[in-house]
Parts: structure tokens; C-alpha cells; sequence
């Protein structure tokens, strides 16, 4: 089977997309898990100054 110019262009073009997925789901994790966490502190803050 030839790999023409079109088939490597069109590959090229799918692993940068695919790429691209992978790093926006990576991040998109991750921000999910930092915004978890402050979330968190701040809500065990608030019941802290709603003892005192």
C-alpha cells in the first residue's frame, strides 16, 4: 500500500486533533479537581466562621 501526500497529510491532521483532545480532557480534569478542592476549603472555612 503507497502513502500518498493526501494520506500523510489527513494522517497529520487526525494525530494533531487527537493530541489536541487529549491535552483539552487532561486539563479539563484537572481544573475540575483544583476548582473540587478550593470549593472544599472554602466550605469548610464558612463552617468555621458560622461556629464562631
Amino acid at each position: 500500500m503507497r502513502t500518498t501526500v493526501r494520506k500523510k497529510l489527513i494522517s497529520g491532521f487526525l494525530f494533531v486533533l487527537l493530541l489536541f483532545a487529549k491535552v483539552a480532557v487532561f486539563s479539563n480534569y484537572q481544573l475540575k479537581k483544583v476548582n473540587d478542592r478550593y470549593s472544599g476549603l472554602l466550605d469548610k472555612d464558612v463552617q468555621k466562621l458560622l461556629i464562631v
